[in-house]
């Protein structure tokens, strides 16, 4: 947020220390060096791997052979779905007439002048017609306010190290997954055993292990709804509005903490384990172990999750792209490979520590996101609706 003084000079809320000179009013094509739109480029010349990369209105297009742009650039999708998006290029690069290239009078100048345009949402100074479209001329005669150089270098430098650190927690998270999913093909084909004989591996049929439930009458408990990430939870701690008649809660079904319940997802797998005791929709079915003490709810977690029990499921389970429900009793039919209980439990503990460490850089990547929106909008969102 910005401040205006008396004498209408505009003053950040939020800034580096050091810094307390007014923020100036400036026309966005006075303050660039370079301010032009690229050239035409056939479809043809795009291809998947070349020398140098290609930007158009949507932001990387390709690859090319030629390049007709060098150095640091913002650029600004002109023409698009994606009109008034903002990229960065390093180096050389070509860029079509339907990306801005843009460069203030250094490098450092023009990454905070990138972030400023991405928070400003160009899109909406668009024309409405079918093929949105931003005007160069139009765009030169935008006012913006900026601070005094050295501001708007450390500004910039702190927002592209946010970016970086996100960057790197988004590959340590694509890293874990890739894992995640090469133990899983290798650990539930029982190419890969946590025992020293993986002979010990069953089949068993699904209905030797699984029994469904159907216990109603307890209206008082919490209702419950299947979300595909978390499991079972409570339906009033959804973002969504659900409606449902309340007079119809003792048809529920009871659903006690370590059951799995079969959703209407299925073709997402729909299969769900629950933490918490409450009730459930009666279009689900409510399932749990016929012997207990002999499997492990961890590792049937993981192996209701993955691709091979979703494939697996297509085999009994008609129109399972389309959102089908599963039958209970179809499902009992399928044969499973099944490990001893002591292997079934360091399964599930080696896949829940995974998981539980994709949850953990899946939060520092959201927390640095929301930082990052809360900082720039500080920093860099200066139209004039919100001066005071």
């Amino acid at each position: 947020m910005v401040e205006q003084t008396e004498h209408k000079e505009l003053v950040p809320r939020l800034r580096f220390r050091g810094f307390t000179e007014p923020w100036r009013q400036r026309k966005l094509g006075d303050v660039c060096e370079y301010f032009k739109s690229g050239s035409f480029i056939s479809a043809s010349k795009i291809i998947r791997e070349s020398l140098y990369p290609v930007f158009g209105g949507n932001g990387l297009r390709g690859y090319t052979d030629d390049f007709n742009h060098e150095g640091f650039y913002a650029l600004i999708g002109r023409q698009g779905a994606q009109c008034g998006n903002i990229t960065f290029s390093t180096g050389k690069a070509y860029f079509t007439e339907h990306a801005i290239a843009v460069k203030s009078f250094s490098d450092k100048e023009t990454l905070f002048l990138g972030y400023l345009l991405l928070r400003l949402k160009l899109g909406r100074l668009s024309d409405q017609s079918a093929q949105p479209g931003l005007a160069v001329n139009k765009l030169r005669e935008l006012t913006i306010n900026l601070p005094i150089k050295s501001e708007q270098e450390s500004i910039g430098l702190f927002l592209e190290r946010l970016d970086d650190l996100i960057a790197a927690y988004e590959q340590e998270y694509e890293l874990l997954q890739s894992k995640k999913n090469y133990y899983l093909q290798k650990v539930l084909s029982n190419y890969l055993s946590f025992e020293s004989d993986p002979d010990r591996w069953q089949e068993r049929k699904f209905n030797e292990i699984f029994q469904a439930v159907s216990v109603k009458g307890f209206p008082d408990l919490p209702v419950l709804s299947a979300s595909q990430d978390l499991g079972m939870v409570y339906r009033d701690q959804l973002d969504t509005d659900i409606k449902f008649n309340k007079h119809s809660l003792a048809g529920y079904k009871r659903v006690s903490a370590g059951d799995f319940v079969i959703s209407l997802r299925s073709f997402q797998g729909g299969f769900e384990y629950s933490t918490i005791t409450g009730i459930c929709s009666p279009a689900y079915t409510v399932f749990r172990f016929i012997k207990p003490n002999e499997h492990d709810p961890l590792f049937w977690k993981v192996v209701f999750k993955s691709p091979h029990f979703i494939e697996l499921l297509k085999t009994v389970t008609f129109g399972i792209r389309d959102g089908k429900a599963i039958s209970f009793s179809d499902v009992g039919t399928l044969r499973l490979q099944v490990p001893s209980f002591d292997e079934q439990k360091q399964i599930g503990v080696f896949f829940e520590t995974l998981n539980n460490l994709l949850c953990a850089v899946q939060n520092k990547i959201e927390l640095l996101q929301k930082k990052k929106k809360i900082l720039s909008s500080e920093y860099v969102y200066l139209n004039n609706h919100i001066w005071r």
